[in-house]
């Protein structure tokens, strides 16, 4: 949009204006706020929770974003080529201890 503006397309000038910024920063935080309130009630509910875990949620809301964003693209790129994709290098620990096997009875 920026480029838009620079190459001094008409439309694109009424797109940003201060009104609707502040607007949409309002709405931002309020939704930031109400994400937050949120959390702290199911914080409450929960009995022994670490209410240490309630600081990075404000944090995260801004990089699990992008972070899915980029799953999604591979994701995508690969359904579009056809391969079907793993999980990329991890592999399933096995069980400790002996392997129990069942008993079956016997009539």
């Amino acid at each position: 949009m920026w480029g838009l503006m620079q190459l001094h397309v008409s439309w694109a000038q009424q797109l940003f204006d201060t009104a609707n910024l502040q607007r949409s920063v309002l709405f931002f935080l309020g939704f930031l706020l109400i994400d937050l309130l949120t959390c702290v009630v199911a914080f409450s509910l929960e009995r022994d929770e670490d209410w240490t875990l309630l600081i990075p949620v404000l944090l995260q809301r801004f990089y699990y974003r992008q972070l899915m964003y980029v799953v999604l693209f591979r994701s995508v790129k690969e359904a579009v080529s056809g391969r079907p994709v793993g999980w990329r290098g991890v592999e399933p620990e096995p069980p400790e201890g002996p392997a129990k096997t069942p008993e079956v009875a016997h009539a």
